[in-house]
């Protein structure tokens, strides 16, 4: 999913470890991203969470895997 957002902004394909700001991503695509991400997933980021594509999934699935676990050891 991060991935295709990025690719979308970008209208190109991304590396997931190469840092965005290498593709050019400035304010406005990062505020976009953030704000595509945010509708999806319901997760509130900022623009420093915003490094490489393969970070923020780490970010996500860090934030996400706490109510996994929860809702596992219930």
């Amino acid at each position: 999913m991060i991935t295709e957002q990025i690719s979308r902004i970008l209208r190109r394909s991304v590396d997931p470890d190469r840092s965005l700001s290498e593709y050019g991503v400035d304010s406005l695509g990062n505020l976009e991203l953030r704000t595509r991400i945010e509708t999806e997933t319901g997760i509130r980021i900022t623009s420093t969470d915003i490094t490489t594509v393969r970070g923020l999934a780490d970010l996500l699935r860090e934030k996400l895997a706490p109510e996994e676990e929860a809702s596992a050891t219930a």
